[in-house]
This record gives C-alpha cells, sequence and structure tokens, in this order.
C-alpha cells in the first residue's frame, strides 16, 4: 500500500516524500494514487521486455509483457488513474470517477480475501462447478465481419483450459482463443438447473466486494440463488482477448493473471469485429500519435470501472481470467431512467448527488 504518499496538488501533480515508495511503484505497477494521463509516464519509464515468465499455480502467470510484437514492452503514453481502495471512501470514486464519467482502476479490491484467489488457482478451479460448463472457443467473442461466431468450437471449461491455456509463445500466425460468455451462453454439460449452482469461485468473489459498492450498482445480493449467472466469465491465454466494444458502464475484475486494456473516450469510440491479435499485429504498430488509444494494465485483485460508451479492447498478457458484468442503470439516484444509449436523460438534482455521497463519505472500498 503507497500510505505515505502526499496529497495530490490542485494542478494534479503527485508530491512525493518517499523515492523509495517511487521505485517500487515503478517496479510492482502499483502506481501512486494520483498519478495521472498527464504525469503517469515518469512513473512507468522501466522497459520490462525481458519480464520472465513464470507459472502461478499452474496458470502460466506474466508481470507486463510476452515476447512478441507490441505486446513486448510496456511503456504507454497515456493510461488512467489508479485509486489505492486502502484510503479512499466509496464517495470519493462516485464523485471523481463514477460521477465524472472517468475510468478508473481501483488496485486489488480483494486483498481482504486471499481465500478467494486461492479458488481461481488452477487445480482448484478445474474441480469447482465452472469447469463443467460449455463455452465457445472464440476468435472473436462478439462474431467476424457481421457474422455471429457459430463455428467457435465447443468444449468445457476445463477442456478448454486444456487446450488453449498456457501460451507463451506468439508468431504472426497465431490464433489466439479467448471465452467471454455469461451463463445463457454456457450450459452446464450435466444439465443442471441454474439455482442447483452455487459456482463458489463467481460467488466467493462477489461477497468479498463491499456490500454498499454492489447496492449503489444495484447488484442483486451475491448469495441470491442464480446471482453469479449476471456476470460474464473471461479467460484465455496471451494474444487473446476483445476487439474493440462499447456499452454502458461495466466492472471487470481479474482473478488470475494480467490483461492490457486499449481504451477510447466516447468521442473517439469505435467498434471492430477484427481479432484483437490482429489489430495487434497489423494495425496498432502504424497508429499516428493522434490515434493511439489510453493504455492500462489490469492485475489480480484490480477491479476496473469503465464509463458508459468508452470503447475498448482487451489482450491477455499470459494465462487471463477475470469476470464483468455490464451495469444497466448505474448512478444509484432514485430518479434516473432506465432508458438505453449514450444520450439517455439522466434526472436528478445537486440535492440528490450531495446525498448519496454523504452516505457513503465514510464507506471503505476494502
Amino acid at each position: 500500500s503507497n500510505d505515505s504518499h502526499d496529497d495530490a496538488g490542485a494542478g494534479g501533480e503527485l508530491q512525493h516524500s518517499d523515492s523509495a515508495e517511487l521505485e517500487n511503484a515503478k517496479q510492482t505497477n502499483f502506481l501512486p494514487v494520483g498519478v495521472t494521463v498527464q504525469n503517469v509516464s515518469e512513473h512507468l519509464d522501466v522497459d520490462v521486455a525481458d519480464d520472465d515468465s513464470s507459472t502461478e499455480s499452474s496458470w502460466l502467470s506474466r508481470r507486463r509483457t510476452i515476447p512478441w510484437g507490441p505486446l513486448a514492452t510496456w511503456n504507454p503514453e497515456r493510461t488512467i488513474e489508479v485509486l489505492d481502495p486502502t484510503v479512499s471512501s466509496l464517495a470519493d470514486m462516485i464523485k471523481n470517477f463514477i460521477a465524472a464519467g472517468r475510468p478508473v482502476i481501483v488496485k486489488d479490491i480483494l486483498r481482504v480475501c486471499p481465500e478467494v484467489k486461492t479458488m481461481w488457482e488452477r487445480e482448484n478451479l478445474m474441480q469447482s462447478e465452472l469447469a463443467e460448463l460449455n463455452a465457445s472457443a472464440f476468435r472473436v467473442p462478439y462474431g467476424e465481419d457481421g457474422e455471429a461466431n457459430f463455428a467457435a468450437p465447443t468444449m468445457s471449461m476445463a477442456e478448454f483450459a486444456e487446450q488453449y491455456m498456457g501460451v507463451d509463445t506468439l508468431t504472426d500466425d497465431s490464433e489466439p482463443r479467448y471465452v467471454f460468455q455469461h451463463h445463457q451462453q454456457m450450459h452446464p454439460i450435466h444439465n443442471k438447473r441454474v439455482g442447483e449452482m452455487s459456482m463458489e469461485p463467481i460467488t466467493a468473489v462477489l461477497n468479498c466486494l463491499p456490500q454498499e459498492l454492489q447496492d449503489y450498482l444495484r447488484l442483486p445480493p451475491a448469495g441470491m440463488p442464480g446471482a453469479w449467472t449476471l456476470w460474464t466469465v473471461g479467460m484465455g491465454s496471451s494474444g487473446s482477448g476483445a476487439p474493440f466494444h462499447l456499452h454502458d458502464l461495466a466492472a471487470n475484475i481479474v482473478l488470475k493473471g494480467t490483461k492490457r486494456w486499449f481504451v477510447y473516450p466516447p468521442t473517439y469510440s469505435t467498434y471492430s469485429t477484427q481479432p484483437i491479435f490482429e489489430f495487434l499485429r497489423d494495425e496498432y504498430p502504424t497508429l499516428p500519435d493522434h490515434l493511439k488509444p489510453i493504455e492500462f494494465l489490469q492485475e489480480p485483485g484490480d477491479l476496473v470501472l469503465l464509463p458508459g460508451w468508452w470503447s475498448h479492447a482487451t489482450v491477455s498478457v499470459g494465462d487471463c481470467l477475470c469476470i464483468s458484468k455490464v451495469i444497466d442503470n448505474n448512478s444509484g439516484h432514485p430518479d434516473q431512467h432506465n432508458s438505453w444509449g449514450p444520450l439517455r436523460q439522466v434526472r436528478f438534482n445537486a440535492e440528490d448527488h450531495k446525498l448519496v455521497l454523504n452516505k457513503f463519505a465514510d464507506v471503505p472500498l476494502v
């Protein structure tokens, strides 16, 4: 935890009283609270192309890079803020990020529940109900060239892990595969009913999240039968992921591995059915500076909150497992329309907003 940093000044510049802390931030990618798009580069000026791979409970784990193309280095020109949940309240997150429409990484929001991460270790996960679900091994989760991706091979999650996880070597001819599906697309191979499956690996994650945060995002109680079905499971190895797409506010939690994000604000948002691997191979290296995306890394336990209509693509760096959910009615204010679209009306006044912030002012994030 970076508890020793000073507060950011009015101009967004971060003042540090401990140079050793900054050096540790560079080495661990645990960025100090207050790092902004303007000053983040100075905190990430290390070349990690030689970042060694390691085996984390038999998942292939790479911290930041893989030895192929654009993924061989990590030194973004523009990125997003990182929030330390040990020194920030829920009101801070709502005011500065959710209500402001700014993306944020809440750093290791699962730090108080180490047993949850243990459930997602390969040996444990392959013995859970999650391993029994059927899934499709997509090149693109949403289909390619405007066509539904029905041709993707279907198998159990355990079979997918055996066949497609653990990829540490990529070539330009690789075809990484990715699971990114919710329960309606992942039928149990033994035809169990949803209510008969507790899906403990997912349920345990939800139970670890602050109840007030779940209330604000209007999520169903984690213990309610079938609550896990509202979350999408993502699973893939190096080079796999989702192409650029957009939707309402979304929450994403990485349980194992590292995910690299590429995002554009709504003004520049785009949608693609090109595999992210092909985008990185063919187009990313030639992007002019003014079209380069904002980038960031998401590591185990990190919660990413991405505002609505920010276009985003993701790619796995080593083996990566996550869960995510689009938050359809996301302000937590009682008068909000639950209509669809980036220009939907939101009817609440300053007094309502003040009441929400006061309610959560003393609510910790962990």
